[in-house]
């Protein structure tokens, strides 16, 4: 497997993430007929994602994402996405075991990316080892983000797993 470096890798899901649907924001929602609706349970088995943090979560207000995964060694890996314009898009990336039932991270690096009507990126690195924590509250996640508050007063609802 080939190895690619920390930067390279937060570019490449920033892209990714954006592209899929992540950190759309508001927007009016699209009509899926009936038929196409997966409930919970077809999905994820029900409560088969309470206390497992890893899966797509989205913000009940704003859509901002948190995307959380878990490597082989139990680590678990997230990149969240809040935009703030059209072409303005702000990523935090950090990894955390999880410990007493929290994610508590001490390496999140935020990047500020500007997306150009080019298709070029323009990124600025805002800072690295940041600090903070994710956890449960019922079923939701809530983020709290000790470096710049970023999670303040989101709440994340489970959208699947992987």
């Amino acid at each position: 497997m080939k190895m690619i470096g920390h930067k390279a890798l937060i570019t490449t899901l920033m892209v990714f993430v954006l592209a899929m649907c992540g950190c759309k924001g508001k927007t009016e929602a699209e009509e899926t007929p009936e038929a196409e609706i997966q409930t919970e349970e077809s999905v994820s088995g029900g409560e088969a994602h309470r206390n497992d943090f890893a899966g797509a979560w989205t913000d009940k207000n704003t859509g901002a994402m948190l995307d959380i995964w878990r490597s082989e060694d139990g680590v678990f890996h997230a990149l969240a996405c809040i935009k703030s314009s059209d072409t303005e898009v702000s990523y935090w990336s950090f990894t955390a075991p999880a410990e007493d039932g929290k994610l508590v991270y001490t390496d999140c690096e935020r990047i500020d990316a500007v997306y150009g009507s080019n298709g070029q990126i323009s990124e600025t690195t805002v800072y690295e080892r940041g600090i903070g924590s994710v956890e449960f509250s019922g079923d939701d996640l809530v983020w709290h983000d000790a470096t710049d508050n970023a999670g303040d007063g989101l709440v994340f609802v489970y959208e699947g797993g992987y």
